[in-house]
């Protein structure tokens, strides 16, 4: 009899509380949710398109940072410069493609050792690029952020980073390898007279390997909720997949 009372108590409880207090019978995720409410403001979503941008960037400089991480990447990995095709060709018919071979490893080199300077430029690009239109950047492809901050900052960024690049191509031994290679070819009789800004070469070329990865970060973080490693991020895409 008392059991019986004690549970007509609890049920009379229960009630007069979720009556009180609605919210008493959520579903429990409904609380954490509420954290990542979809974004839905104007300047909420270009911080969020900002963030997906600067997140997939240091994601990409991260890798390239390694050693190797330009070398051993084919779909990055920087050739000699179409220019020196001659030189290419000569010297290893001759027997001296390693002095080839050594050129193009210090320009990988050159631009490992550069890829954090080019981090802290796209940073500063990142930051600066006008999203004027950010709800067509959000509906747009996979890559509409990075097609857009190529198409915008490109120029600008390549211009940044030639000091840095200078730079790291002394330090990588690219441009001594480079003259060694060239004072080869010169000696060799009727060949043609070429040359090769490596300097321009190596940046628009290590450029273009972050826009390419960028773009596959980009798109990762818009289809895969693992990759969306903040709230901001998953305010804007959701924590699904």
């Amino acid at each position: 009899m008392v059991s019986r009372l004690c549970q007509y108590l609890l049920v009379i409880l229960t009630v007069a509380l979720l009556v009180l207090n609605p919210s008493y019978a959520a579903d429990p995720g409904e609380s954490e949710s509420a954290d990542t409410e979809p974004i839905s403001t104007p300047g909420d979503l270009d911080s969020g398109l900002r963030e997906v941008l600067r997140i997939a960037a240091k994601s990409v400089i991260h890798r390239l940072e390694r050693r190797n991480g330009y070398n051993s990447n084919p779909d990055v990995h920087i050739p000699l410069p179409k220019d020196l095709g001659y030189v290419h060709a000569a010297l290893f018919r001759l027997g001296m493609g390693r002095l080839v071979e050594d050129v193009e490893l210090k320009l990988n080199r050159a631009a490992e050792l550069a890829a954090p300077q080019m981090g802290e430029q796209f940073e500063n690009a990142i930051a600066e690029i006008p999203l004027s239109d950010a709800q067509s950047l959000y509906d747009g492809p996979k890559d509409a952020l990075t097609r857009h901050l190529r198409a915008t900052m490109e120029r600008s960024l390549a211009a940044s980073i030639h000091p840095a690049m200078d730079d790291s191509l002394k330090e990588s031994g690219a441009i001594k390898a480079y003259q060694v290679m060239m004072t080869e070819y010169s000696n060799l009789p009727w060949v043609p007279d070429v040359h090769a800004d490596i300097t321009s070469h190596t940046v628009d070329k290590s450029i273009a390997g972050v826009f390419l990865l960028l773009g596959r970060e980009e798109g990762a973080i818009r289809d895969n909720a693992e990759k969306r490693t903040t709230d901001r991020l998953k305010r804007l895409f959701g924590r699904g997949p």
